[in-house]
């Protein structure tokens, strides 16, 4: 009941309730008893009062009868009238209890009334003064018995008023005491709970969520409280995961918008550039920022390559790519751990199965990449894969297209300016024939000479220029056509000891820079045959630093002379030339140990892109 009654405040107001109801209900019975007992009281009293008026009147009775003053009186008459107000219900009603003092004197009042007074009245004839004052003094005892049985009676209905009053005192303390602990337990329980409540309830409807009742009360408001409390928490964290939410929508949002003008921008890039490389490092850096990965690295080779030929890398570090297997590098793919705990992912950069390298992102320890970071990077691969693949294809379309137009101009050379010295060396044949051998001036023989001469180099010359526009630089590149040249000369000139040692296998040159540097070689290689005096030919084209190309063509023979120049002889002049177009540094000197070196540097367009 008690545990009950702490745990429910409407039982608690219930029981203040029933309590007061109970309290008010006990006091209005015990008023209605008390003062149903008290109704014949005053009856009481006012009969015990007439006891001593009829004593008197009886004594006076019968001292007139005495004394003959007056009619005699029956006395019999005024002894029932006495008997029947001392057997009154009045006063035998108020004893209840025998051992009282009020039972007690009745029972004395009444024995010397029966006992006493009411004998002597019947008995004797009461004729001399003395026994009149003996009479007298008795009926002045019995009327003092009876005085005190009066104030008995009078001292009960007063002590019933007393009590009376007493329960009312009580109740109304009992009441007001009841009232101000119900008053109080309800401020306490129920009217502050109520306005933490209400104000909390306010704020919740205003939006604010961080609300907390501080009612430990485990009645019905205190679980609302808790239940509130425990609602603010559920719908504040609610409201916080949609936030949060939203701001990872938001976020994820702003990523897709900056992933897409980054595709965008990069394809934008492949598609408007005409020329033959791209912003690499900035495509990196770019990606860098947007998938959160500090070290990128991508290798790019040719499609036929083993090992990169460029390098580009978003971080200053070199440990993070070690060039001592670069096959493997480029043939992998997916996750992989370094040595140093520093997980890897490869994505090879593969278009319509030519494999143009791999672009490698080092993470963090315990990191991993997000199913959008990986999308991000497989389409940025994809369309890195595609530009390479482009780039190679208008390489291949620009050597088309200039093998077609060198092939025209062999062409048109050979039907015009050919057939035109032919024609010419035909009638010089002509003209020295027609002049007699006996008569023909020595100044006339000079010319005609030196018009044959000019003529025959001339139309070598063009020989040779035919030649040179009509070869082809096959599928293969460079490396092809340095060993098909290698392989004709050695043909022609069995005693020449031609080596090649091609280093740039990896390179992917341009059909310009093919065939200016085939044409370079073939001319130094056809002056070392024709001029060195030599038997053989070193051929040599490498990487001397990680951008520049360096092109070595040196022979055994005598060595050039100082001025090398001559007379209808234009190859050196070519070769200068042809140096010019690839912005490119040539030196031909004669060597301490003997012999010709012909060297050539220069920085491809592949090898620029950095720059």
């Amino acid at each position: 009941m008690l545990q009950h009654f702490q745990k429910s405040i409407t039982f608690r107001m219930g029981a203040m309730m029933t309590m007061l109801v109970l309290l008010a209900l006990l006091t209005i019975l015990a008023s209605y008893l008390i003062s149903e007992s008290t109704d014949h009281d005053a009856e009481a009293v006012n009969i015990a009062g007439s006891l001593r008026m009829q004593s008197y009147r009886l004594l006076n009775v019968v001292v007139g009868n005495a004394i003959g003053m007056q009619v005699k009186q029956p006395v019999n008459q005024y002894m029932d009238d006495f008997n029947q107000s001392l057997t009154a219900p009045a006063l035998l009603q108020a004893l209840d209890d025998k051992n009282s003092l009020l039972s007690k004197q009745y029972t004395v009042v009444k024995q010397q009334w029966f006992d006493d007074i009411k004998r002597q009245l019947e008995k004797e004839n009461y004729k001399t003064p003395l026994q009149l004052d003996k009479l007298q003094n008795k009926v002045e005892a019995f009327v003092e018995e009876i005085d005190q049985l009066v104030k008995l009676y009078q001292l009960l209905a007063e002590r019933k008023i007393d009590t009376l009053r007493f329960i009312q005192i009580v109740a109304l303390f009992s009441i007001v005491s009841l009232a101000y602990f119900s008053v109080k337990i309800l401020n306490k329980h129920v009217t502050r709970p109520l306005q933490q409540l209400t104000y909390c309830a306010r704020k919740i409807g205003e939006g604010d969520f961080s609300q907390n009742i501080d009612l430990s009360h485990d009645d019905e408001l205190g679980l609302l409280a808790k239940t509130i409390n425990t609602m603010c928490v559920d719908i504040s964290q609610m409201y916080s995961h949609l936030e949060q939410r939203v701001t990872d929508k938001t976020e994820a949002l702003n990523r897709s918008n900056q992933t897409l003008n980054f595709l965008y921008q990069v394809a934008c890039d492949i598609n408007e550039k005409s020329k033959s490389y791209f912003s690499f490092e900035c495509w990196l850096e770019s990606l860098s920022d947007i998938i959160n990965v500090d070290a990128i690295d991508i290798c790019l080779k040719a499609s036929d390559a083993q090992i990169p030929y460029e390098h580009f890398s978003t971080h200053s570090s070199t440990s993070t790519c070690s060039p001592v297997d670069c096959e493997q590098c480029m043939s992998s793919e997916g996750y992989f751990v370094t040595p140093a705990d520093c997980p890897k992912i490869h994505y090879p950069l593969i278009k319509d199965n030519n494999h143009y390298g791999v672009l490698v992102f080092t993470l963090k320890d315990h990191c991993e990449l997000e199913a959008w970071q990986h999308q991000v990077v497989k389409s940025f691969a994809s369309q890195v894969a595609v530009a390479l693949s482009l780039r190679g294809q208008m390489h291949q379309e620009r050597r088309m297209a200039l093998m077609n137009e060198r092939t025209v101009i062999a062409r048109e050379l050979h039907d015009s300016i050919a057939q035109a010295l032919s024609y010419l060396k035909i009638q010089v044949t002509r003209l020295k024939r027609a002049l007699p051998e006996e008569h023909q001036p020595p100044h006339i023989v000079d010319i005609v000479t030196e018009l044959r001469e000019g003529i025959t180099s001339a139309y070598q010359q063009l020989r040779e220029l035919l030649t040179t526009f009509r070869l082809q630089i096959p599928e293969q590149g460079l490396s092809a056509a340095l060993e098909q040249t290698v392989k004709q000369a050695s043909e022609q000139q069995p005693n020449f000891d031609i080596k090649l040692d091609y280093q740039i296998h990896h390179l992917p040159l341009t059909p310009n820079e093919e065939i200016h540097l085939l044409q370079l070689i073939r001319e130094a290689v056809q002056n070392a045959v024709h001029h060195s005096q030599g038997n053989c030919i070193q051929i040599s084209l490498a990487l001397n630093d990680p951008q520049h190309i360096n092109i070595s063509i040196i022979d055994n023979g005598i060595g050039i002379k100082d001025y090398p120049d001559k007379l209808n002889h234009y190859g050196l002049a070519i070769m200068r030339e042809r140096s010019r177009h690839l912005k490119g540094m040539l030196e031909i000197k004669r060597l301490k140990e003997g012999g010709t070196g012909v060297f050539f540097e220069f920085i491809p367009d592949c090898l620029q892109e950095k720059k």
